[in-house]
């Protein structure tokens, strides 16, 4: 857990373990705290506790929490047990699925991390009453992005998510949505890649805003990146610029407009994008309303020319 979980969350599940096999270790919160620094001192707790092959890492947070402590897992005595308790939208239906766990290095997102299923992944909606609006927003993207990947963007509504029913049915129908894409592809091989719609130019921008010391959330990065990988697809694609004003409207009703650098200040985070091949950009991008792409090399000018459409955006 971080210190946030262990403030706010942690009380709501220490009753139901058993007290004297369970021991907590809280982390710094924060993207800023996912590094190597702190995988170090999750292991060094580990080691001082004795832990065993046959114990389990329970991972209670949100999306940083399960990318490094499944990380720290899976390479701790070449791998320990581990389980995922998700206190974040984002957590629930993006970070704590799938298995694909890291820590950023050198202030590029994800560049090195392992593949380590988790035993369970225990998804509890009360958790999502600890989170301020900012917060719980920022995993709107990434249900966003999957409905955008079914062909479903239309049915996505903020103001339905206020009803708890209907936010416990959309959450578990996000999270099926990337569990079934990671079933026929655990590694990232193929077809999982269709994930990365967004994360192209959103993880370079969290990279070099992290580098910047500004705050920044991964939802909110991954919002600019969906509009400038959208544009993209109506480029290369013919994708329906119509559907992308629809989504544009949709994703300012929850994000301000980040003031995105330019290409230049992106293009050495690009260039580290684990989807690169050949020394060339991938993305992952919309040949259709309900056909994802993946595996796509895009030139330089376009990317600029992307950024530059969403500056240009009121």
């Amino acid at each position: 857990m971080d210190a946030n979980t262990k403030k706010h969350c942690w009380g709501l599940l220490k009753n139901e373990l058993p007290k004297e096999n369970t021991k907590i270790f809280a982390i710094k919160a924060g993207e800023k705290n996912k590094n190597l620094n702190t995988v170090e001192k999750i292991l060094g707790w580990l080691l001082k506790n004795n832990a065993e092959k046959n114990d389990i890492l329970l991972n209670l947070g949100g999306g940083v929490v399960s990318d490094i402590g499944a990380f720290a897992a899976s390479i701790f005595k070449r791998g320990i047990n581990y389980a995922n308790i998700p206190t974040s939208l984002l957590a629930m239906v993006d970070a704590a699925i799938g298995g694909k766990n890291g820590v950023d290095f050198n202030y590029t997102k994800n560049v090195v991390g392992t593949f380590s299923n988790p035993e369970f992944v225990f998804i509890c909606p009360l958790f999502l009453n600890t989170l301020n609006k900012r917060n719980f927003n920022n995993g709107l993207a990434e249900i966003l992005k999957h409905k955008i990947l079914e062909g479903k963007s239309s049915e996505f509504s903020v103001k339905k998510l206020s009803n708890f029913n209907l936010l416990y049915s959309e959450i578990k129908n996000s999270a099926h949505f990337k569990s079934s894409i990671v079933f026929r592809d655990k590694e990232d091989k193929g077809i999982r890649n269709i994930l990365n719609f967004g994360h192209t130019i959103g993880h370079a921008l969290e990279s070099f805003l992290l580098q910047q010391n500004k705050n920044i959330l991964h939802g909110e990065a991954i919002s600019a990146g969906i509009i400038c990988e959208l544009y993209i697809s109506t480029i290369l694609y013919n994708y329906p610029k119509n559907e992308l004003k629809k989504i544009e409207k949709t994703i300012f009703s929850i994000f301000k407009k980040i003031d995105l650098p330019k290409y230049g200040s992106l293009k050495k985070y690009l260039l580290n994008d684990k989807k690169n091949k050949a020394g060339k950009i991938k993305f992952s991008l919309m040949k259709s309303l309900n056909e994802p792409v993946f595996d796509v090399p895009v030139k330089e000018e376009l990317i600029k020319e992307s950024i530059a459409y969403y500056q240009r955006l009121n």
